[in-house]
């Protein structure tokens, strides 16, 4: 829940002291939410740096201006003169010499940042840095990924001097030379060909370890953990409950999905028995007569780098409850352990929210409308030698957690700090040494969570709508047409790009509070994945959506009047919050 500013001038300014103190306690109200309620702010004004975080909690570790996020039971005194932590998401350390940025080895938490020859800006927000610059710069390529994929790409930023701290990056400032310096975190060198006996034992013996030490630890007082009926949070609260730590928990979903059996919501409730602890149940149905809330408040918690609204369509009262309850904490359980078997390179593309607009049967090329193609780095292709499994979970851990997963964290954050246990530096570094056949359908993690709790299944049915379904209700097609027919809209996008996608626009009220019950849920259930992909590829051909192309749209136009609006913060006089 806390946001982080830090901006290093390169020379001591003259008179600038107070000045960029007004500055930075008028940036912080602008940028903060009037529905949280008002708590300790920390400010750091001196003659080279301006500091900034909105609050603090066990979640956060913060001396003078270096600042440290993550799990954190087991840090010593003097952590900023250290290493970062296995568990840390996080790092910024800060001297009279160097400031040093570093992410894990999967970039768990959003961090932005800005270089020139007069300053150096770091930020959880892409806003406070254009704010502070006090102009604006559109980035093409964060608009062209929004269009394709829902999210802004790799690297992207809606502005196109910002940089994203990317996974297992280190970035250097060195003071007296003026000049960054950008490295990647080493990742030991495991021997793959080792025993499958070893690996499941080895897994075993990581996981006790991840959790161990919490035992005894304040970092996960006012915490609580969303869960699913999947793998992964079961996993997760099985070795806290272990390690004595009685988490409470939460699951979301449709009011009519809360005992519909094999969903989400259904089987959580069981797992949380099970294990005894505190569990509840939020509805999230959709029963706003507008929209436009909604949508405003969901572009500025997140600055629209993503379009996975679905899961907040009761306009984010669930995490205001908690928030207001005393919760800081939420413990998630993302986790690289593998991901979906894929017979192709546009598989892994697709089901990794990394593909072409084209990709999809239904799309056509963003060059057909004279929008720039999307870019892929050098990086994130597939090596010569690579196989296509190693590319998909390489892309999985490098693009998906810090460019979709992370970007979703960025909703909640303004409510509290995203905690991810299972992103511990040890599990990234066993995961990444597993053969292929062990990653692909997280074939040995599956099973050992599996055995944790084996008398409870796993959860076949979703508990809230797909995105494409809400997308179809009268109520947001009318607000997805008024902005495409909007001046701003048409100068980002062009007029043939509009007409094309408002003529395939679909409205149907009867699906915006209903679970996906169709083929494809069986399909996904009970058909082997080598047929699923056969069939996908001569008969059942990728498809997008059209209502979800307009909302892509419609985040894009948006986003670049908001950070217009942001840039123009203290030239105009006006600083109104948001």
């Amino acid at each position: 829940m806390s946001s982080i500013f830090l901006q290093i001038g390169r020379t001591i300014q003259d008179g600038k002291k107070n000045h960029n103190s007004e500055k930075i306690r008028i940036l912080s109200a602008h940028l903060s939410y009037p529905h949280l309620i008002e708590s300790q702010k920390l400010f750091h004004v001196n003659d080279h740096h301006v500091f900034y975080l909105s609050s603090n909690n066990p979640g956060i570790l913060v001396h003078e201006m270096n600042v440290c996020c993550g799990l954190l039971p087991d840090v010593t005194d003097d952590w900023w003169l250290r290493d970062m932590p296995p568990s840390a998401s996080f790092m910024m350390t800060n001297d009279s010499t160097q400031c040093v940025l570093q992410a894990n080895q999967v970039a768990s938490r959003s961090v932005w940042y800005y270089f020139d020859q007069e300053q150096f800006i770091v930020s959880t927000s892409q806003r406070a840095i254009v704010a502070w610059l006090g102009s604006f710069e559109s980035n093409p390529q964060a608009t062209s990924w929004m269009l394709a994929t829902g999210n802004l790409g790799p690297g992207n930023s809606w502005d196109l001097r910002i940089k994203h701290l990317g996974a297992g990056q280190i970035i250097m400032l060195d003071k007296n030379s003026w000049c960054i310096d950008i490295k990647k975190h080493a990742t030991p060198l495991i021997n793959p060909q080792r025993n499958p006996l070893d690996q499941k034992n080895e897994l075993a013996d990581l996981m006790e370890k991840a959790f161990s030490s919490v035992e005894k630890s304040s970092s996960l007082s006012n915490s609580i953990l969303t869960l699913s009926g999947g793998f992964d949070s079961r996993a997760v609260l099985y070795y806290l409950v272990k390690a004595n730590q009685f988490v409470p928990t939460a699951t979301w979903g449709l009011s009519s999905a809360a005992n519909e059996v094999d969903t989400d919501s259904h089987i959580a409730g069981l797992i949380a028995s099970k294990l005894k602890v505190k569990h509840r149940y939020f509805a999230t149905d959709f029963k706003e007569p507008s929209f436009e809330p909604l949508l405003d408040n969901f572009l500025k918690l997140a600055e629209g780098r993503l379009d996975h609204i679905n899961s907040f369509m009761d306009g984010f009262q669930m995490w205001q409850q908690l928030y207001k309850e005393g919760f800081r904490n939420v413990i998630r359980a993302d986790e690289v352990f593998g991901w979906l078997p894929s017979r192709t390179e546009q598989d892994v593309r697709i089901s990794l929210d990394y593909h072409k607009m084209d990709d999809n049967s239904n799309m056509r090329p963003l060059m057909d409308f004279d929008i720039e193609p999307q870019f892929y780095p050098e990086e994130f292709i597939k090596y010569q030698n690579e196989t296509l499994e190693s590319w998909r979970d390489r892309l999985y851990r490098e693009f998906r957690l810090p460019y979709v997963l992370t970007a979703l964290h960025d909703l909640v954050q303004p409510y509290m700090e995203v905690i991810n246990p299972l992103l511990h530096d040890d599990l990234i570094s066993f995961s990444k040494q597993l053969p292929d056949n062990f990653r692909t359908n997280k074939h040995l993690y599956s099973k050992h969570v599996t055995s944790l709790i084996p008398d409870i299944p796993i959860a076949r049915k979703a508990s809230i709508p797909e995105a494409s379904s809400i997308l179809k209700s009268a109520r947001i097609v009318g607000l997805l047409l008024d902005e495409l027919s909007s001046q701003d809209c048409r100068n980002l996008l062009g007029s043939k790009f509009i007409n094309w996608n408002q003529q395939n626009l679909k409205v149907n009220d009867n699906l915006v509070n209903v679970t996906n019950k169709g083929y494809g849920l069986w399909l996904k259930a009970y058909i082997p994945w080598q047929l699923k992909k056969l069939l996908r590829r001569d008969l059942i051909k990728y498809k997008a959506d059209f209502n979800q192309l307009a909302f892509r749209a419609v985040i894009s136009t948006r986003m670049q009047r908001m950070l217009k609006e942001d840039a123009s913060l203290f030239k105009s006089g006006s600083h109104n919050s948001n």
